[in-house]
């Protein structure tokens, strides 16, 4: 799975997406429209005001970005 299929499916069809990373259960939710985002890291939870390229550039997930570790968790991808 690609970075931009995964931009397309959040920015176009308003898809939340989860995946694992590092044993633990993680998560971009779209929160209210497409300027506000929640990042989910276990029970932790870092809400986002700005749009999908902002969020998925916060160092969040163990100090690191959606954008950092893209390629280790895009084959546990799974959107809803």
């Amino acid at each position: 799975m690609t970075f931009d299929y995964v931009k397309q499916a959040v920015v176009d069809d308003y898809n939340d997406f989860y995946f694992e990373y590092n044993g633990v259960n993680c998560g971009v939710e779209i929160d209210d429209d497409l300027s506000k985002f929640n990042l989910l890291y276990g029970d932790d939870i870092q809400k986002v005001d700005g749009n999908f390229d902002a969020a998925v550039r916060v160092p969040f997930f163990g100090g690191r970005s959606v954008l950092d570790i893209f390629d280790s968790v895009a084959d546990s991808i799974r959107f809803v």
